[in-house]
């Protein structure tokens, strides 16, 4: 019984070992995730597995298995503990819940839609436009800025906000698609993100794994996404908020001179500019772009794209790399833009926070002011006035 537990115990460490998932290409090396979870399993059960296989001819075998529950149930409940009440190192400094936004019925924050308005503005976007950031509610959002700017300038408009967390271009195409032929916008303004190149298929299959698609069937791929990126089971939350504090003391005692932000930013930074180096992602995001601005000069309706910097991205060759590949695409379609690149730049350089804390993505109260100031003056021109 003790041989047959033991050996079973024994198959668990083996399998949920990170150096095995890396063989097999079951995880990619450059997976996001820290592997700690499926560290301490692996650990544990091949501590208890040896103890219990050697516990009939070595009496200290018992003592040490005793040491190994009693040590897996305290990083039990520790873990626990931080899964209930997740501090900003798990949750993030900015929470959805933060954002407590009055939505319309369509299910997006903002108020009811008028389709009898002279001018109809849609913004499609994502968490930056959805108004995620410190301080941040229902007033101060760049789209809420230009609003106000353009009604006080006699502009008679409606502004409706759609946009959630995590989407990308696939996502705002169906929302236009769905969206347009009731409220026949006749501006559309879209706030891209530089993530916004990652969606479909195409987007998953290298972030499992190099050759993932050639190594295990699609059904397996499909199954293992939740896992992987949803449940995040291969994460310990504990050793992951002990590792981040203590990164960050040894940078602030000068021990360091990066903490994991820091080098988070940095391995993402490498991630986006694989894909922007790829052609395969530039022709997904031209195709749907190219869809979407057809069908807005069909029905000629002004459309506006609004390209918003990570703040790795900034005062940095690989940042304006991005930049060029983007702006080149909107080019080549005859897409009008708006490039924050140069005024965020400019800001930062001058001392000016235009970032959340610890937050290398959304704009504060600061940036948005700035987006909704510059996109007054690039939408007027476009905007009917009630004299026409």
């Amino acid at each position: 019984m003790l041989w047959g537990t033991g050996l079973g115990m024994l198959m668990l460490g083996a399998l949920t070992n990170p150096l095995l998932h890396q063989v097999t290409g079951a995880l990619p090396p450059s997976n996001a995730r820290p592997r700690s979870g499926f560290w301490t399993i692996s650990i544990i059960a091949i501590a208890a597995g040896l103890c219990l296989i050697l516990a009939r001819r070595h009496r200290g075998a018992g003592r040490a298995l005793a040491a190994v529950l009693t040590t897996s149930i305290c990083l039990g409940l520790a873990e626990t503990a931080v899964r209930l009440a997740p501090p900003f190192e798990i949750r993030g400094v900015i929470s959805w819940e933060q954002q407590n936004y009055v939505r319309n019925r369509w299910g997006f924050p903002d108020g009811e839609p008028r389709p009898d308005s002279l001018n109809r503005v849609l913004v499609l976007g994502d968490s930056i436009t959805y108004g995620i950031g410190d301080d941040l509610d229902q007033t101060c959002r760049y789209p809420d800025i230009f609003e106000t700017a353009l009604s006080k300038r006699g502009f008679e408009l409606d502004v409706q906000i759609v946009a959630t967390g995590n989407t990308q271009f696939d996502a705002y195409v169906r929302n236009y698609e769905k969206l347009g032929p009731e409220y026949r916008p006749n501006v559309v303004v879209i706030g891209w993100c530089l993530n916004d190149i990652e969606y479909g298929e195409l987007a998953f299959t290298p972030a499992l794994a190099g050759k993932l698609g050639s190594r295990w069937p699609r059904w397996i791929v499909r199954m293992a996404r939740p896992v992987i990126f949803e449940s995040r089971i291969n994460e310990l939350f504990l050793f992951t908020v002990l590792h981040k504090r203590l990164s960050v003391l040894a940078a602030k005692r000068g021990w360091s001179k990066r903490d994991w932000l820091d080098d988070h930013n940095q391995w993402y930074h490498e991630r986006l500019v694989s894909r922007y180096r790829d052609p395969r992602y530039v022709d997904h995001a031209r195709t749907d772009l190219a869809k979407l601005a057809a069908h807005c000069r069909e029905h000629d309706r002004k459309l506006l794209v609004v390209i918003f910097p990570f703040s790795f991205t900034l005062n940095n060759e690989k940042g304006r790399e991005l930049f060029q590949v983007m702006t080149a695409l909107l080019e080549s379609l005859n897409v009008p833009y708006l490039n924050l690149l140069p005024v965020f730049n400019e800001q930062v350089q001058r001392g000016n926070d235009v970032y959340s804390y610890r937050d290398a993505c959304h704009p504060n109260v600061e940036g948005h002011r700035i987006t909704g100031d510059l996109l007054v003056e690039a939408l007027a021109p476009m905007l009917q006035t009630t004299g026409e």
